[in-house]
């Protein structure tokens, strides 16, 4: 099976655990959650093993076995920071890289960035990305 079925396969079984859960048959949903959690850390897809995780936590929470809903919503959240600090680092090398090329002194632009995607709480703002980069598109 070649890489890209076995992506495939990860999507189909979220789509299915998703829609058991939408059916209210839980104990299935999992099956299939489980089944992507799998296939995602087969791929090392942290997004997709992110995704299984939270999606664990729910049907286990339907279950009432909030034991097990803990642990999948914590591993959802460990796997969500890790993956946020690599966002993080690929679009400070991409912010760095646009600036270089306008000419404006990289200690500058990546202290603007940090200044743009940081809220007061320290959490990582898609949206000031995305400012920032449409910023520097129109310098």
């Amino acid at each position: 099976m070649s890489l890209g079925d076995r992506a495939l396969e990860a999507q189909a079984c979220y789509s299915l655990g998703n829609t058991y859960t939408l059916l209210r048959q839980y104990e299935r949903s999992v099956e299939y959650h489980m089944q992507h959690l799998h296939i995602a850390r087969e791929l090392r897809d942290m997004v997709g093993e992110s995704r299984a995780c939270w999606s664990l936590g729910n049907a286990y929470t339907a279950l009432g076995r909030t034991d097990l809903a803990l642990h999948y919503t914590s591993l959802h959240l460990d796997i969500s920071r890790q993956v946020v600090v690599v966002v993080i680092a690929v679009a400070a090398a991409v912010v760095v890289v646009v600036l270089s090329s306008h000419e404006v002194p990289i200690f500058c632009s990546i202290s603007a960035f940090w200044l743009h995607c940081l809220s007061p709480a320290g959490f990582f703002s898609v949206k000031s990305i995305f400012f920032v980069s449409m910023h520097i598109t129109s310098m």
